[in-house]
């Protein structure tokens, strides 16, 4: 395993711990504690969109303004918490279909595969596949595993892709930049639609496709593959560094009442209104070393005094 994986490993376990802190380990059947469906695809395909709306593309304003490259390095870490859920979510269902009848090829999960998912391992009445030890365990032997060899071929595979800007006029390098992040936003889209259930029983669900010619999996690897080329090649962004302080300030937000709608993304903070996303870079840029305890208190501190 390269350090390439090794890393993408590390982030996909806490964006899981970080998903179950939201939603409950049921976000890897598609749907929250509460029951409402998950839609990592098109999370993705609208984070790309606002990602995009970060470059000055508009020729019919702002002409000389530069790219918001603050919210550039916001909205990448917040596009590969979403890829990384989607590809978490994915390799789930792969690492289980040769243990459900008939999942090898099917294009649906009905309640009786959720049903056997649940009762998988069970030694007890009271077990739950999707609880505990049992589940942590499947994730690291077969899940985690996998999204490590698919990572690590993507990063050997990315030095063939030819990206340069070098000579080219300032408007050009603009549209070589915005294809590639047109191209993933095209992909996600078609992801999404592809893995649409048409089910009556469960019409909103994203579901996987086994579909040997064009299965979720494979979907999945070109979208992780034009992500990789993304920050680490077409505009590279402290991508580790903003990632880890983004879960931060994803868990604070929860702690602070996000879910019932009483916390507030915009803080008075040293005489402006700023939106939190951007305090955090603020604190992050004058951390000497990232350390999430601390980065958390001063997220506490700083909300305190804007109330």
């Amino acid at each position: 395993m390269n350090n390439f994986a090794k890393t993408i490993v590390t982030m996909a376990k806490n964006q899981h711990a970080l998903n179950t802190s939201i939603s409950g380990t049921e976000w890897l059947l598609g749907q929250t504690s509460f029951g409402k469906a998950v839609n990592w695809n098109r999370t993705m395909y609208l984070e790309a969109a606002e990602l995009i709306e970060s470059y000055p593309y508009k020729h019919w304003k702002n002409l000389d303004v530069e790219a918001d490259f603050i919210n550039i390095g916001i909205e990448t870490a917040d596009l590969f918490h979403f890829s990384l859920s989607e590809g978490l979510f994915v390799l789930f269902w792969e690492s289980l279909k040769f243990d459900i009848p008939g999942m090898s090829t099917c294009h649906k999960i009905s309640n009786k595969e959720i049903d056997f998912v649940r009762n998988k391992f069970k030694k007890d009445p009271a077990d739950d596949f999707m609880d505990g030890d049992i589940l942590e365990a499947w994730l690291e032997d077969r899940v985690y595993s996998q999204l490590a060899r698919v990572s690590g071929d993507i990063y050997d595979s990315i030095d063939n892709v030819p990206i340069s800007t070098e000579g080219v006029d300032k408007n050009d390098t603009l549209n070589i930049k915005l294809d590639y992040f047109e191209k993933f936003l095209s992909l996600a889209v078609k992801h999404s639609r592809s893995s649409s259930m048409d089910s009556v029983e469960h019409p909103n669900r994203i579901i996987p496709s086994f579909n040997k010619k064009d299965s979720s999996l494979s979907r999945y690897k070109k979208l992780l593959a034009s992500f990789t080329v993304l920050h680490m090649k077409v505009e590279p962004v402290d991508l580790i560094n903003i990632y880890n302080a983004k879960s931060v300030l994803n868990y604070f937000r929860q702690d602070h009442g996000y879910k019932d709608n009483t916390y507030s993304k915009e803080w008075k903070f040293r005489g402006k209104k700023l939106e939190d996303n951007y305090i955090l870079m603020i604190i992050l840029s004058e951390l000497d070393t990232f350390d999430k305890e601390v980065l958390y208190e001063r997220l506490e501190t700083y909300y305190k005094d804007a109330k």
